[in-house]
């Protein structure tokens, strides 16, 4: 007679085994039937295929003697099922037992038991592990079941698939890229333990896993150790796209999916970074050349020539990060380097966020002002973050420590348009020397060259011994009535803009130095070296005195400049503003063009020139002129 379970007995004991089965680390035939074995239930095969079930399921009967009503013992069986592996998932109603899927179905007399082996959690954290290590990828394909051993493959692309390929890998290669495994993971597996009620739950269990094993990321469910990366993330049907991969050497796969030329340099250290920020500190105010001398012969600066600028210079660490010095009379004013890697957008957090606070803090002391999250304070110098490097692919965090500017902008509204200034108190003299600076490069030229003094119609602003002080119409010191010079938000005068038309038909890839002279000579610009400022080899920005608070942005190639870009008139008035705009449209009438290239309707001399009027929602706007970089025609 064939042996049976007593219900009660089955009902206690199936749970159980299910359990153990969650404790295999490798799915495979010897070790289920081993684990089924240990129950000490009776079994056998599976008479006919249960529904639903998986494939290369393991099918497997255990007869039981019934004693209360069949759906009755099968809501007890699975609530002791679930209280033993956790919950169901999928349409299936499938428990997740580690390297295997579990279904069952009651019938009258047994109940049927599918196995389907399956990707767990644990084992894909443990292949991700062994990637990134740099296991051998035809090792590592074997023994993670994404592939069959053969030795007779010529290479780990052309390993056969496994007798039960339940994982459904895809292999490719590419020039940049020699490997590329790619497959997709059903939401099912779980985090050993999870306790999470959802699929967002139970996928930030998953990522909170990985980072235990593998460290923490700039980007969640983003991985990499030199040519080889590892990814995980979630599709809308909750699947899990699952991609490793590993780039020829040079290359990399950057967060953004990219294979791309590898980072040149290695990926910095939080603390090194605040490190460096200190030692800068101490050279505060000294030429820039005897800064760079003393710290490469310190070794904190690599030996390369740095790359000078109007007002920055860039220099290099031992292993070629960059360090940008911004400078003020040649001397030093603020140093800017790497700190960490970054997200590869503002959404996304930034998981070295405290790692970098970590640093700065155990530096600087508590963090400057409750209000605020990104600054600390070190002697007179203010430390902060200064947002990210240019790299889209792989984009770092950068610190900064520096004269306090950061009211320049506020400062420079109060010119611009009567916005209340803050209370801004200086330091000492370095301190006042690089806000004035900050001033006459962002919003308007002082009166005179060299004079913290700036104004702007009726408003006045000047540096005090201690502070920033300011004045409105009427209320000017006794001394100021004297000054001559200074800004108005007037629009150029008519025949002004008539000779700035005449300079730019004569432009033949002019010198920055060219340009700026114009501008001077035109009145919408001084000599004042503060108001022309570079912040790459290709950019660089001339603020005008005429009309105050806006400037020529220039863009340059090979250190000429090849377009560029003016709001040559700024109101809140509308009527105003339509007059400025037919004036302008009049005065470039003799040179108009419909054959300029991108519709710029306008060719002055060898530049094809766009006249642009912007109208803002709550009435007024700008009018511009600009020579757009893919416009010029070149000599």
């Amino acid at each position: 007679m064939e042996e049976r379970s007593a219900e009660a007995d089955l009902a206690r004991r199936l749970p159980a085994l299910i359990a153990a089965v969650a404790e295999i680390d490798r799915p495979g035939d010897e070790a289920l039937r081993e684990t089924l074995a240990a129950s000490g239930l009776p079994f056998e095969p599976a008479p006919y295929a249960l529904l639903p079930v998986r494939s290369w399921a393991h099918k497997v009967s255990f007869p039981f003697v019934a004693e209360q009503e069949t759906a009755a013992f099968e809501r007890k069986l699975r609530s002791a099922v679930s209280r033993a592996v956790g919950r169901t998932s999928g349409s299936d109603k499938h428990w997740d037992a580690g390297c295997y899927a579990v279904v069952l179905d009651v019938d009258d007399d047994a109940v049927e038991v599918a196995f389907s082996p399956q990707l767990s959690v644990p084992r894909l954290a443990a292949a991700a592990g062994a990637w990134l290590d740099g296991m051998d990828a035809r090792e590592w394909l074997v023994t993670y079941d994404l592939r069959a051993a053969d030795e007779h493959a010529p290479s780990a692309l052309h390993l056969p698939t496994p007798p039960a390929d339940f994982v459904g890998a895809k292999l490719h290669s590419r020039d940049d890229e020699p490997l590329n495994v790619h497959f997709f993971m059903e939401a099912g597996p779980r985090v050993p333990g999870s306790t999470a009620k959802d699929d967002d739950g139970r996928y930030e269990e998953i990522l909170a896993l990985l980072s235990e094993r593998l460290g923490e990321t700039a980007k969640p469910g983003w991985w990499n150790a030199g040519v080889r990366t590892f990814s995980i993330r979630r599709m809308r049907s909750y699947t899990r796209d699952i991609t490793f991969s590993e780039s020829a050497p040079g290359k990399a796969r950057s967060a953004r999916g990219r294979v791309v030329d590898a980072p040149a340099t290695p990926e910095p250290v939080p603390a090194e970074a605040v490190a460096l920020l200190q030692r800068f500190a101490a050279f505060r105010a000294q030429p820039i050349d005897d800064v760079i001398a003393a710290l490469q012969a310190e070794g904190l600066l690599g030996a390369q020539e740095p790359e000078r600028f109007r007002d920055r210079v860039r220099v290099f660490d031992p292993v070629g990060r960059s360090i940008e010095l911004t400078t003020v009379d040649g001397r030093l004013a603020k140093a800017s380097v790497e700190a960490a890697t970054a997200p590869v957008d503002y959404s996304t957090p930034n998981k070295n966020d405290e790692l970098i606070r970590a640093a700065l803090e155990a530096a600087f002391g508590p963090q400057l002002g409750s209000g605020t999250t990104t600054r600390w304070e070190h002697g007179p110098m203010i430390v902060q973050y200064d947002g990210r490097g240019t790299d889209r692919d792989f984009p770092r965090t950068r610190l900064a420590i520096g004269e306090d500017r950061t009211a320049a902008y506020d400062v420079g509204s109060w010119l611009t348009e009567g916005v209340t200034p803050p209370e801004v108190p200086l330091r000492d003299a370095w301190h006042g020397r690089c806000f004035g600076a900050a001033v006459s490069g962002g919003s308007v030229p002082p009166v005179a060259a060299g004079m913290p003094v700036w104004r702007v119609d009726e408003r006045l602003l000047w540096l005090d011994a201690d502070r920033v002080c300011s004045a409105g119409a009427g209320q000017w010191p006794e001394w100021a009535p004297s000054l001559g010079g200074g800004g108005t938000l007037e629009p150029p005068a008519a025949e002004s803009l008539a000779r700035f038309v005449e300079i730019v038909a004569g432009w033949r890839w002019p010198s920055v130095d060219e340009v700026w002279a114009a501008l001077v000579e035109l009145g919408w610009a001084t000599d004042d070296p503060d108001t022309l400022t570079q912040s790459s080899e290709s950019q660089v920005k001339i603020s005008f005195q005429r009309p105050a608070g806006r400037y020529l942005s220039l863009q340059l190639f090979e250190g000429r400049v090849e377009t560029w870009f003016t709001e040559i008139a700024v109101s809140d008035d509308d009527e105003a503003l339509a007059s400025i705009f037919e004036s302008v449209q009049q005065l470039l009438a003799p040179y108009r063009d419909e054959n300029a290239p991108g519709g710029a309707r306008h060719t002055v001399g060898q530049t094809a020139i766009t006249l642009d009027r912007v109208q803002w929602m709550r009435g007024g706007g700008t009018v511009s002129l600009s020579a757009n970089k893919h416009l010029p025609v070149r000599a």
